[in-house]
């Protein structure tokens, strides 16, 4: 029983070592939160209401009423252009031309079904389908479980109390990743369900227009999921080389030496990898000049 006991606390020694890591140690566990229509992702069944049905007849709804608008600020703005040539005297054939041009650019973008939109979510489905494939072969995990061999009782106590303040910073970590994740997946539902109404001005100023900055912003977060899994996979890259720096484990033996690794190697590398993560959307806008 005795034995039982120990083996039981050395197995929660070792989890609360690995809880550290956080996703670090696993960049590939966060994918089906990234994704937004495949299998494993929680958001499958989104946008054909096979599973959030509530949700789907809600972004229907609104993508309709959008669409309603959206159509209307169309015809409004060819009226006024309309208007504003005829009170310049401008209403010639030539003038008229641009203006039906513009017009049907217009309506093209604000009445194309929904599948013309969701290509964007699928095109960033498979770019995040391509990163997964390459970070699951090539992710590296790391094991704590021979570090405790050669502690003492009171040595795996006094490790563990020591790195219960690393622990709560790598789930803290975890939670802002899982956060950003899943946040990412509401926003493009919520872009999705308004893009025929922001889409609407492209007659009056084109690529310059509000709307096709809307339409890049969308086409940015659906990319998002493959960078930020990207990002992961770099910072696990980074710290397993920093690992294997420690060539024999025993290196480890010593508690301190344990909280001393976990403070100058792991935290920094976490929160780096946190930061990066948070700022990732700003990073895919840079990409597509938003």
């Amino acid at each position: 029983m005795i034995c039982g006991i120990g083996a039981e606390f050395d197995n929660a020694v070792t989890s609360l070592l690995e809880g550290m890591l956080g996703i670090l140690n696993d960049p590939t566990k966060v994918a089906g939160y990234l994704s937004l229509d495949g299998s494993e992702s929680m958001f499958h069944g989104l946008w054909d209401g096979s599973i959030f049905t509530t949700t789907s007849d809600i972004l229907d709804v609104t993508y309709k009423l959008c669409q309603s608008i959206g159509i209307m600020l169309v015809v409004l703005f060819f009226l006024l252009d309309l208007l504003d040539k005829t009170a310049q005297g401008d209403m010639t054939l030539e003038k008229m031309i641009p203006s039906f041009i513009k017009f049907g650019i217009g309506a093209f973008f604000v009445l194309q079904t929904r599948d013309f939109y969701l290509n964007f979510i699928k095109f960033g489905d498979a770019f995040l389908s391509e990163t997964a494939s390459i970070a699951e072969g090539n992710a590296n995990m790391v094991q704590f479980g021979d570090i405790l061999d050669g502690q003492t009782t009171a040595g795996k106590l006094l490790t563990a109390i020591l790195c219960i303040f690393p622990w709560l910073v790598g789930q803290v970590c975890t939670l802002l990743i899982y956060f950003t994740a899943i946040s990412r997946g509401i926003e493009i539902a919520l872009r999705f369900s308004f893009i025929p109404m922001a889409v609407a001005d492209v007659y009056g100023q084109g690529t310059n227009s509000t709307g096709f900055r809307y339409l890049k912003k969308f086409m940015a977060l659906c990319l998002q999921g493959g960078a930020i899994l990207i990002l992961l996979s770099l910072t696990n890259a980074v710290f397993v080389t920093a690992f294997n720096e420690v060539s024999d484990l025993s290196e480890f033996s010593e508690v301190f030496s344990i909280i001393g690794f976990a403070i100058t190697t792991i935290l920094p590398i976490e929160c780096a990898m946190t930061g990066l993560v948070l700022r990732s959307q700003q990073i895919i806008n840079d990409v597509l000049g938003v």
